[in-house]
């Protein structure tokens, strides 16, 4: 039994929908963690949740990640999330995304949908036939990847700059989980600036493009133990976990990926081995800036400075982790309450 208000990742998120349809399979969630001007936004995931209690965990875990992702990237919005449960292989067609379109749309503009895992902005063209409340389909700006490949890029050089005590980024080696599209549009960025890049993908075609990029590649069991300076998860959440800490050789970790830790208590751990860990609602944000951008009708050169400010956010927070002897994700979640308490 799923209980809503005692789950362990609940925070007084403020609204929890609940979808089903039996025509089409639809079995959908939408968690508003926190409302700004009466609107919150956040990305639509399709995945195989083995069951609903995971799918619950997720939700509520990155609903609130969405809060915190943007206050800090000056997005005015109230963070929320979407998932589908089901293979999107197997399940997605466009009934079924027309008909969560609809759903969305009875929300009336309280949660704004996006592409995340399993969606893309064909997807959200779909959803945009019964609503207006979805960015990252074509009409609306597009892709959402390469500006989130390229806010992390911002973040991972401020973090390098910070840590190295000002080197660049020539020869630095860096070990890429995940090369779709936010992973290929980072690496583009590390590339030109000089550094080395190890690449690790399930999909043989990401890997052969990586190759032919000059890249060097390994397999996704041997990526995280790479003897590199940074690493960075561009793929699925929770790959810093128990299991796998102890085998991180890198010295920092910051990548696109959501949740990248399974329990936020692993920051310690992280801390005690040396490693300096960028909250993923900080680096990732690119792609909610683009998106939030094109629904405002800011202009590119308008959402490119805005994704900028993602370098001056992550010296922000390092700095005040430093002077207050907290560790990073602590510094993060405090710049981040402050903001939220300057829009209350």
């Amino acid at each position: 039994m799923i209980n809503v208000f005692e789950h362990p990742e609940f925070n007084n998120h403020q609204e929890i929908h609940f979808f089903q349809d039996g025509e089409t399979g639809l079995k959908a969630i939408i968690a508003i963690h926190r409302m700004f001007q009466g609107s919150a936004g956040g990305g639509c995931r399709f995945y195989p949740y083995p069951g609903s209690e995971e799918a619950l965990t997720d939700v509520l875990r990155l609903s609130r990640a969405m809060t915190y992702k943007f206050v800090l990237a000056d997005i005015p919005m109230g963070g929320a999330k979407a998932v589908i449960m089901g293979d999107p292989e197997k399940l997605k067609t466009e009934k079924l995304l027309e008909f969560f379109g609809k759903k969305v749309n009875e929300l009336n503009g309280k949660y704004t949908a996006g592409p995340d895992v399993g969606t893309n902005a064909e997807d959200m063209a779909v959803i945009r036939r019964h609503t207006s409340y979805a960015a990252g389909a074509q009409d609306v700006g597009g892709n959402t990847a390469p500006m989130t490949g390229y806010g992390v890029f911002k973040a991972l050089s401020a973090a390098w700059q910070f840590q190295s005590g000002g080197k660049s980024l020539e020869n630095v080696r860096i070990a890429i989980q995940g090369f779709g599209g936010v992973g290929y549009h980072l690496a583009q960025y590390l590339d030109a600036a000089g550094a080395q890049i190890i690449v690790a993908d399930l999909n043989p075609q990401a890997l052969e493009k990586a190759t032919k990029l000059g890249y060097t590649t390994v397999s996704t069991l041997d990526i995280i133990s790479q003897e590199v300076d940074v690493l960075a998860p561009c793929a699925l959440g929770g790959v810093i976990n128990e299991e796998s800490l102890p085998k991180i050789r890198a010295k920092m970790i910051c990548g696109g990926a959501n949740n990248q830790l399974k329990k936020e208590s692993l920051i310690s751990a992280l801390e005690e081995k040396g490693i300096l860990f960028i909250p993923d609602f900080i680096s990732s944000a690119g792609g909610a800036i683009y998106g939030a951008g094109h629904l405002a009708g800011k202009s590119e050169e308008q959402i490119q400075a805005q994704a900028d400010r993602i370098y001056d956010t992550t010296l922000q927070v390092l700095e005040k982790s430093k002077n207050q002897q907290i560790d990073v994700l602590s510094a993060a979640y405090a710049l981040a309450e402050a903001k939220l308490g300057e829009r209350a």
